[in-house]
């Protein structure tokens, strides 16, 4: 199970990592929190304790990307953000019942 949910974690980073690549502008938040999904994968893995707060903050800094990108373009849809923080609580419940 943990296993599965870190898996789910590093795809995600991966793919947020893909979505600010193929952008023209890019975004320091959504980056960051990238690197901190990331590090909580690898932290996750060497350490056998719940880093919980890396996890949070990296999931807010891929949110306040996204949301700045909306409103940098103002075109902020606003159902898409509320799907993106359902998923993103999601995972972290299941990062934190692993």
């Amino acid at each position: 199970m943990k296993t599965a949910a870190l898996l789910l974690v590093i795809s995600y980073a991966v793919l947020m990592l893909y979505a600010l690549w193929k952008q023209k502008n890019r975004n320091i938040c959504m980056g960051a929190g990238c690197l901190l999904l990331l590090a909580y994968a690898l932290l996750s893995v060497i350490q056998s304790r719940s880093m919980l707060p890396v996890i949070i903050t990296g999931m807010a800094g891929i949110s306040a990307g996204t949301l700045l990108n909306g409103i940098r373009r103002k075109k902020v849809h606003l159902l898409h953000h509320v799907i993106r923080l359902l998923l993103e609580t999601a995972l972290v419940i299941i990062c934190q019942l692993a």
